[in-house]
């Protein structure tokens, strides 16, 4: 699987996003090269493939001057060179990129992991904890920063309503920004632990019904995202707690592959 992360890159990943170091250009020739790249990872036996379909993700679709353009060129090129269709995907992320994926050349869209219309009311500080914040400190984290509740956000990612076109579910482990802006105005989920991501995979992957056969795929964000605390590598605190969940709800979801239920009887964890 490949990822097209089209953004002009700035040094956003520690608070620089008006810092650009390279701007994000399009053209007819660039989509023709890009593609021929792309080609040798898709031709590799280890690439994941969507019915045969070399699968490929694009983040921002809204930015493409013409998406139905650039996918058919990708298609075409592709096909040529002996690799197939690609499986393309848009993220559904950024408001602009919320969209039906089929009028602009793609296949399917991936649900971003955390969806931030669903955060839910930001978490407020106890009376003890206000109290102390305004004797000592005019810069404590609930009032210099977004903090939302993880299991409310799972929750309401759960209950939300399918699209009428192919969405694949995503989720994530947590989300913490604090290692790219401790400065305060950070987006943080509390409450994330190994458990309650095994509830959340386990019952994302219930969401996928029959006419998802051959395509049940769930996304997660991500491995080794440290700078936005949302990583199943090992750490300190939970060791290897979260890719042993990882692995309990994966082995759980290749047992029920074929006859996904509309819905699962297991409970959320305490």
């Amino acid at each position: 699987m490949l990822v097209l992360g089209n953004e002009t890159w700035t040094r956003r990943w520690d608070g620089g996003d008006d810092d650009v170091l390279v701007h994000q250009t399009y053209s007819a020739a660039d989509d023709l090269r890009h593609i021929r790249w792309l080609v040798r990872a898709f031709t590799d036996p280890r690439f994941v493939r969507v019915q045969g379909r070399p699968l490929f993700l694009v983040c921002r679709v809204s930015d493409l001057p013409d998406s139905q353009r650039t996918a058919d060129v990708w298609r075409r090129e592709s096909v040529r060179l002996g690799a197939g269709d690609p499986y393309r995907c848009i993220v559904h992320n950024f408001d602009a990129d919320r969209v039906d994926p089929r009028p602009f050349g793609f296949d399917a869209a991936v649900t971003f992991a955390p969806d931030w219309r669903r955060l839910g009311p930001a978490v407020r500080a106890t009376a003890g904890r206000r109290a102390l914040r305004k004797a000592f400190s005019q810069r404590g984290a609930y009032r210099t920063n977004r903090l939302h509740d993880c299991r409310s956000l799972v929750e309401q990612a759960l209950r939300s309503p399918r699209a009428r076109y192919a969405t694949r579910p995503g989720v994530c482990p947590g989300f913490d920004r604090f290692p790219r802006r401790s400065n305060g105005g950070v987006s943080v989920l509390l409450g994330s632990s190994p458990s309650l991501y095994e509830w959340w995979f386990r019952e994302a992957c219930c969401i996928l019904g029959p006419r998802d056969a051959g395509e049940d795929l769930l996304f997660v964000n991500a491995w080794n995202e440290w700078g936005e605390g949302n990583h199943l590598e090992p750490c300190q605190r939970w060791g290897r707690g979260y890719l042993e969940a990882h692995e309990r709800a994966t082995n759980e979801a290749l047992r029920r592959k074929g006859s996904i239920p509309a819905s699962s009887a297991s409970l959320a964890p305490s």
